[in-house]
């Protein structure tokens, strides 16, 4: 039987969850029957997340409305044909209008465009190109309910099928007292509560502030660590308002880390304080750690976080409501045990990456006509 041949276009390989999710997914496909390659417009080709054995095509688009732009174009329409693509998939919003429009004039047999967020980003006139895009596609992906319902309304059809996002399974990931004993030596912990929140601090939309100001009404009533992981341009800031609130004995900023798993498993809560969320990699993880979730009540997360049996909700943009859950927890820690019991129980159910590649299977062979 032939191989179905699926190029992946994406702008470029970051740390970003989308990225995670794409090379677990190529990482993941039987390469007796699928045929992956990636299409990336700018960046780095040998990116230590793009999987071995995989063709990369380096496009070199920075600006798509340019002379330089629509000669790289006819390239990569060149490109689909001499490889005989089948399937063409779409990430972010540059290579959706670069898939789409090549994926078309090459006839490629299926366009799919992916959205993993809530769009929140999106200007009218950004959101207006996504709108054309996704019209001229044959199947438009997204990794959550959620995203669906905010998708739909934009194209009126039922073009749009849910695949949630996948992770890879192992009690190697699980709580651990050697993780939480390195964690309280690196860090100069005592014996208090660990609580952590892994989050991208470039992006004001994860309410890492709204954390920082809920802590002084925690600590107050109950002592226990936050330890934040992730940098960008708002640490300084946050920083600045940490020692403002004279909360420095209690807040550890972590930095960008490659040992996320690590951490998880020494911790005993953890925290997603976003206004938005399509579905978070960072919530799964955590919950594959054994960790109770509090995380705010949007988009994704509540298909993740079920009230009370894995994890609690809080009000998006509430610290009041974000303080009472955390002290709800960190009264009781059986309570938070029992949670990440539960949470672990549900990513092993439904989000196996196994089962998500099962399900990308289906989908591949169906709409190849395989």
């Amino acid at each position: 039987m032939d191989k179905i041949r699926i190029a992946y276009i994406i702008d470029q390989f970051g740390v970003g969850g989308t990225e995670g999710q794409l090379s677990l997914l190529i990482a993941s496909l039987d390469r007796k029957r699928f045929k992956p390659s990636i299409f990336i417009l700018r960046g780095d080709k040998n990116h230590p997340l793009i999987p071995d054995n995989t063709p990369v095509y380096l496009l070199n688009i920075h600006r798509l409305l340019s002379i330089d732009g629509l000669k790289k174009m006819y390239q990569v329409i060149q490109l689909l044909r001499y490889e005989k693509i089948q399937i063409v998939q779409t990430f972010f919003q540059d290579s959706t209008v670069v898939g789409v429009l090549a994926g078309k004039i090459a006839r490629v047999q299926q366009i799919v465009v992916c959205i993993r967020d809530m769009l929140f980003w999106a200007s009218p006139f950004v959101l207006f190109i996504q709108k054309v895009m996704m019209k001229m596609s044959n199947l438009i992906l997204v990794n959550s309910i959620s995203v669906k319902e905010t998708v739909e309304p934009l194209l009126r059809n039922g073009r749009v099928k849910v695949i949630y996002n996948g992770i890879y399974i192992g009690e190697e990931f699980s709580k651990n007292d050697k993780a939480k004993n390195e964690l309280i030596k690196e860090f100069n912990f005592t014996d208090y509560p660990i609580v952590v929140l892994v989050s991208n601090c470039n992006r004001p939309v994860k309410r890492i502030d709204l954390l920082i100001e809920s802590i002084p009404l925690v600590v107050a009533r109950i002592p226990a660590y936050f330890l934040i992981v992730g940098d960008g341009w708002m640490r300084s800031n946050l920083e600045k308002r940490v020692t403002e609130l004279n909360i420095g004995k209690f807040v550890r900023f972590a930095g960008s880390r490659n040992d996320v798993n690590r951490i998880l498993a020494g911790s005993d809560i953890a925290l997603n304080t976003s206004d938005s969320e399509g579905l978070s990699n960072s919530v799964m993880e955590a919950m594959r750690a054994g960790l109770a979730v509090i995380a705010s009540n949007v988009g994704g997360n509540k298909e993740l976080v079920k009230n009370n049996v894995n994890g609690l909700l809080f009000t998006p943009g509430n610290k009041d409501d974000l303080k009472e859950k955390l002290l709800y927890l960190l009264k009781d820690m059986k309570i938070a045990e029992q949670f990440g019991k539960n949470g672990k129980h549900t990513i092993e159910q439904y989000f196996d990456i196994k089962l998500i590649v099962h399900q990308y299977n289906i989908l591949y062979t169906s709409i190849a006509g395989k």
